[in-house]
């Protein structure tokens, strides 16, 4: 039995390794650089890369640098799911390229995009334990409303009937422009359930949202853009202020606002509680 078990951690250990492996490798691939990459560069033998590929392509030693990057894209995955569903996972035992939720039952794990281009993109995968075994269909239905750009922090809040989980999140989407968000769900019939989003999206001047976890306060703070030209706190969609429609013409100097949004958790959601804008001078 210890043998077996010894084999099991062995394996799960042989699993993170080979994940951290593959995100390095796929860091170093530079879309835009060279066009071809040598396969032994990343640890792929010629006998794999024609298995994997199509049994009737020819053996090469060098592959198209976006092939490359799909193979460890895929084998990312691939090593995600063996994970989840591994006999020896949890929560504690995974490497720093994971999110994990305080009370170790929502997992992320989310990595550079590595487009080549402004957007700069994240790939995400998530996981919670209620789960149980699952396959890549039943995850891509458990979460197939969050983000695939991924989340920098995760809180686990408890309310009258569940463990729900507040996530918060941004991404920058070309040179200049940048967006955030929040999200509240909860899992029920083994999928999740928002209970609360919002979503900014201006140029770079906007913090991020922040959660205060002894006031239970979340808020976010931005300046008004030509992507977003009003100050607004997104409650269902419902406007605050009644600014300019999005026009070609925003003047920065003229009609750049700063903003400010604030909203509560009530027990199971949160509620808009306090918004301001000042024109800047």
């Amino acid at each position: 039995m210890a043998i077996c078990a010894d084999a099991q951690e062995l394996s799960f250990k042989r699993l993170l390794s080979e994940l951290e492996q593959s995100i390095a490798y796929h860091d170093n691939l530079h879309p835009f650089g060279a066009e071809y990459v040598c396969l032994k560069d990343f640890g792929v033998s010629t006998k794999i890369w024609k298995r994997l590929m199509d049994k009737n392509v020819a053996l090469t030693d060098s592959v198209d640098v976006f092939e490359m990057q799909w193979y460890f894209q895929e084998r990312i995955a691939e090593i995600f799911l063996d994970l989840v569903n591994h006999p020896n996972f949890s929560a504690d035992s995974l490497s720093s390229s994971f999110m994990v939720s305080s009370d170790g039952k929502f997992i992320q794990l989310s990595y550079f995009g590595n487009t080549g281009g402004s957007y700069k993109s994240n790939i995400s995968h998530y996981y919670h334990t209620g789960l149980g075994k699952v396959n890549f269909q039943q995850l891509d239905k458990a979460f197939s409303q969050l983000s695939s750009d991924g989340y920098y922090e995760v809180y686990t809040l408890q309310s009258a009937h569940e463990t729900q989980y507040l996530v918060l999140g941004g991404v920058i989407g070309c040179n200049t422009c940048m967006s955030a968000y929040a999200e509240l769900f909860h899992f029920s019939d083994s999928t999740i359930v928002s209970d609360f989003s919002s979503e900014i999206g201006t140029r770079l001047g906007i913090s991020g949202f922040h959660f205060d976890t002894v006031s239970k306060a979340l808020s976010i703070n931005w300046d008004t853009s030509d992507l977003a030209p009003y100050c607004f706190c997104e409650t269902s969609a419902q406007l605050v202020d009644d600014g300019p429609e999005i026009e070609a013409d925003f003047d920065f100097e003229r009609d750049t606002k700063s903003c400010a949004c604030m909203y509560k958790y009530t027990g199971n959601t949160f509620t808009l509680v306090e918004h301001a804008f000042e024109a800047q001078e």
